[in-house]
């Protein structure tokens, strides 16, 4: 009995490891579609006015970029809906936002937006908004639009 016993515990350990390895390599491959608000709006509560923000995918080749949405200028107070391609591919876990103020000083965070999207329905009158806050801070959050 205890010889079958570590037979089976040989090759279990082993498969539910393979099994592991082969479900985290398929989470990469298959998207699972998830409900993404139709508009994005970026506000500035920085303290600055800004010249540009950009929300893009994070990647380790800075030279391949992808832009989600972008808005130029931002004054300081102000809130603008967010210009985004047409194509525009399904948004990330997270995503780096880049702004420029006035004195032409560039700002960068990587936010998360796993807990804004687990919010949203897709519906036509939401929106995913990035607050640009003070100390390089940036808030995201689901807003109804009407």
């Amino acid at each position: 009995m205890s010889m079958h016993r570590t037979l089976f515990d040989r090759f279990t350990s082993p498969a539910a490891l393979l099994i592991a390895l082969c479900a985290a390599g398929c989470q990469t491959f298959l998207r699972v579609e998830r409900p993404e608000p139709p508009t994005v709006i970026v506000r500035n509560f920085c303290g600055l006015h800004v010249s540009r923000v950009t929300l893009s995918r994070i990647g380790k080749d800075p030279h391949e970029t992808y832009t989600y949405a972008s808005v130029a200028p931002l004054p300081l107070g102000a809130s603008r809906t967010a210009a985004q391609p047409a194509d525009r591919e399904p948004l990330p876990n997270d995503i780096r936002v880049e702004w420029v103020d006035n004195a032409g000083q560039l700002h960068t965070r990587e936010v998360s937006l796993l807990r804004a999207l687990a919010f949203a329905t897709g519906g036509p009158d939401e929106a995913l908004v990035f607050e640009l806050r003070p100390v390089d801070r940036v808030v995201v959050d689901i807003e109804r639009t009407r």
